[in-house]
């Protein structure tokens, strides 16, 4: 990283530089809200969806380019709005899954500084009983 490059860690995720030399005059990145995680109950599977979260640069020259990544996890989330700075996370699962995963937004300004920040994202679909007193599969 190339001196005076500004890294800070936000509440919910981490900030880091993408890359050896990747930025010059630095950014950050804050996320609104903080984290991503959505509970919901159904006796079906189905398609489970966050709030909307913004990813907010603060520094740097604007314009922005932004894309989101998935870092690791598992249960197949994916951003819905992949190339915008505000998305949802959505996944579709089997009633009593979840799914968990890091999802990355990697912005450029336009001087082509670049930041990137990870932001957990959690998706649960609980097993609702169906009223029966036995949970359906």
């Amino acid at each position: 990283m190339l001196p005076g490059f500004d890294i800070a860690v936000q509440s919910g995720g981490t900030i880091g530089g993408a890359g050896e030399g990747a930025s010059r005059g630095g950014f950050n990145i804050v996320f609104n809200p903080p984290s991503a995680e959505r509970t919901t109950s159904s006796r079906n599977s189905g398609i489970v969806t966050t709030a909307a979260i913004t990813a907010h640069p603060s520094g740097g020259t604007a314009p922005y380019t932004q894309s989101w990544t998935l870092v690791d996890g598992f249960g197949d989330i994916s951003a819905d709005q992949p190339l915008s700075a505000t998305t949802t996370f959505s996944a579709f699962l089997d009633p009593g899954a979840a799914a968990h995963a890091t999802m990355r937004i990697t912005m450029t300004d336009a001087s082509l500084s670049t930041a990137y920040a990870d932001l957990p994202v959690s998706l649960t679909l609980i097993n609702r009983n169906s009223g029966s007193g036995y949970a359906e599969l």
